[in-house]
């Protein structure tokens, strides 16, 4: 089975409440299946605090971003072990990893680096989704119910 990413707005008194209400309308929506694709597959979630000026979108991006590298630097890793007797492929495969785990690097600023790499590992299929409080001019455009807070749930999704 795969995966893929999702990103989903919810609203709720608490992100608890968000999460859940995401989820019961992703299984409305796509079924009770596990391997949906959706918010459902995942088992709760990390809260995510969000810098000043920062747009929830964007600290998610950085989340996703840092998680490419990781996966880059492990196959690093992995073709560095024994790179005197590497295939031409996994020369070819070790040269990439190389030059995209730099490019992965470049989409997330100096600054906010290390908030990146402590959640993008806890962050995975069947595990938790990230969730981050939307705030500001990114949450006007919601609609909710008074006393309700804005959330942006995303991660990796079962399929």
């Amino acid at each position: 089975m795969g995966a893929t990413t999702f990103r989903t707005i919810a609203t709720g008194r608490t992100a608890e409440d968000a999460y859940n209400r995401a989820c019961e309308q992703a299984e409305f929506e796509y079924g009770h299946d596990p391997y949906n694709g959706t918010i459902s597959t995942t088992s709760g979630f990390v809260s995510i605090p969000k810098p000043p000026r920062c747009r929830a979108t964007k600290l998610a991006s950085w989340v996703f971003a840092a998680q490419d590298a990781h996966q880059y630097d492990r196959d690093i890793e992995y073709f560095s072990s024994n790179e005197n007797d590497l295939t031409p492929w996994e020369r070819r495969e070790l040269k990439e990893a190389r030059s995209n785990v730099k490019a992965a690097w470049k989409k997330v600023p100096e600054q906010h680096r290390e908030l990146a790499v402590r959640f993008c590992t806890k962050i995975d299929k069947f595990g938790p989704a990230g969730c981050i409080e939307v705030t500001g001019k990114e949450a006007k455009s919601v609609q909710r119910r008074r006393g309700e807070k804005v959330f942006l749930f995303f991660g990796w999704a079962a399929m």
